[in-house]
């Protein structure tokens, strides 16, 4: 039995996108062959979810800590007594926690790139150069075995990131074919979520937080507004800039045709009732909600960047538009609204790829493959 522990900082409770990654990896690799375990913070409903199918976690709140001596020292037990194999990291302190103790316990590292590992904005210079140390260090030591991206741009990334270490992949975490709940009362969510059929009913389902740049919906919304008045956009997520969203939708006079639901679990169930899925991120690797959008046949609009805009483009699900330019966001709505056979067009390429190629069961394999042969 391959034994992997999973080290990842700063989830943010089971909604995570990370842990939501993680946790696709605990369902879908052999359970036959590999064991998988969850060393985390910040998330009090984690252990018990990660256990309910069939892994084992650990939530250490010292990880947060900036210097997390304690953490260390909890880890390096916890790999001990449960004689690990892998150390699967997630964040970029986790990767430097493992690798510092891999000096000594000379186990297989991977570390796992989800949008930000050494260019990481969160960091002042100084310590940015620290981080390059050690990772260089690590590398010429052999101490790092493997790079994951859940995409081939974040591998280009990497590439530039790290030019001293080439045993880089990627993979696609997929979708599945989510049937619609019939069984749930449609008529109640489309009343209680002001759901209405005579709108053309745009959604953002995501963290409201800076790496989403949630303040271009509300432009861009201000422009589509001007150009029709039966276009809606339903915000569902929670996030730090929840309040001055909010704020800044009444100061635009949006109320009418904005509005806010906070988070929903499960909303990718109620994809199928909407028209359209929007990204407007400053940075991502491949968000789960396109996987979501895809499997429903929902359109996807988004930047140019990274995953979004390989995945747009690789499987014709939907249009792209200019980073940050609200005017050339908002016609590239426009247009799919009045252009109903290319927008259902979009949709059907977007589920027939998760069919054919992007799904569970293929991440399941890939994963597994990496984790018994690395």
């Amino acid at each position: 039995m391959i034994k992997v522990l999973h080290i990842a900082d700063l989830l943010e409770n089971n909604i995570s996108g990370v842990y939501k990654h993680i946790k696709l990896i605990n369902q879908f690799t052999d359970k036959e062959k590999i064991k998988h375990y969850l060393i985390y913070s910040n998330g009090d409903l984690i252990a018990r979810d990660f256990k309910s199918d069939g892994g084992f976690a650990l939530e250490v709140i010292d990880l947060n800590s900036k210097i997390p001596v304690k953490a260390i020292w909890v880890i390096k037990n916890f790999i001990e007594r449960y004689d690990i194999d892998i150390l699967h990291t997630h964040f970029t302190k986790s990767y430097l926690i493992a690798g510092i103790l891999n000096i000594f316990l000379k186990k297989k590292v991977i570390v796992n790139y989800h949008g930000l590992i050494i260019a990481n904005q969160f960091y002042n210079h100084f310590e940015k150069k620290i981080i390059i140390s050690l990772h260089n260090y690590f590398v010429r030591k052999r101490i790092l075995n493997l790079m994951l991206s859940c995409s081939k741009s974040g591998v280009k990334q990497l590439t530039t990131e790290t030019p001293n270490f080439r045993n880089i992949h990627y993979y696609y975490n997929g979708g599945e074919i989510i049937k619609n709940n019939h069984s749930y009362d449609t008529m109640k969510f489309k009343t209680e979520y002001k759901i209405q059929e005579s709108f053309y009913n745009i959604i953002f389902a995501g963290r409201i937080t800076e790496q989403k740049n949630p303040f271009m919906l509300l432009n861009i919304m201000q422009l589509l507004k001007e150009k029709d008045s039966h276009i809606r956009l339903h915000i569902f997520g929670n996030g730090d800039l929840f309040d001055d969203l909010l704020l800044y939708s009444k100061s635009m006079n949006l109320e009418n045709c904005v509005y806010f639901h906070g988070y929903l679990a499960n909303i990718s169930k109620f994809f199928y009732l909407f028209d359209l899925l929007i990204l407007t991120s400053n940075y991502e690797g491949i968000p789960f909600v396109i996987w979501e959008a895809m499997s429903n046949g929902l359109p996807l609009v988004g930047p140019e960047i990274d995953g979004i805009k390989e995945i747009i483009e690789d499987t014709k699900a939907g249009v792209l538009f200019k980073i940050n330019d609200n005017i050339d966001a908002a016609e590239k709505i426009f247009q799919l609204y009045n252009d109903k056979v290319k927008s259902k067009c979009l949709g059907k390429n977007g589920k027939m790829s998760i069919i054919n190629n992007y799904n569970y069961i293929n991440f399941g394999k890939q994963l597994s493959n990496i984790y018994i042969n690395i």
